[in-house]
């Protein structure tokens, strides 16, 4: 999982974290470029953007506003599969993360209520 800002989130035990933070700039790049095409030609909201490779695969999932969901597979992988449990791993983070944006909120406007203002 990817910030909107190109900031890892989350990963796979797998992931070098050095990769891990290659992988969220790219990820972060590539989904702001199909999201500005996307805007440009009237294309309506992006639902996945799939990077076929000749070693494999990769799969991105915008997870709300705030986060992307990056996904890198075998090139044997079944994309279809992978876009369907992705699909599931997005709907259930994406409540977290809905949860997460909505306390934060709460906590920046009882931040900047009368209360927390220096005279």
């Amino acid at each position: 999982m990817v910030s909107a800002d190109g900031l890892p989130l989350a990963g796979s035990r797998g992931l070098v974290p050095d990769h891990a933070d290659q992988l969220a700039a790219a990820t972060s790049g590539i989904v702001s470029m199909v999201r500005g095409a996307a805007r440009m030609f009237s294309g309506g909201p992006v639902d996945q953007v799939t990077i076929l490779m000749e070693h494999g695969m990769l799969l991105l999932m915008p997870a709300g506003e705030t986060a992307v969901l990056a996904v890198l597979a075998d090139s044997d992988g079944d994309p279809d599969l992978v876009v369907s449990e992705m699909g599931l791993l997005r709907d259930r983070a994406g409540a977290v993360l809905a949860a997460q944006a909505a306390m934060l909120g709460r906590d920046d406007a009882a931040d900047s209520g009368p209360a927390s203002r220096q005279p």
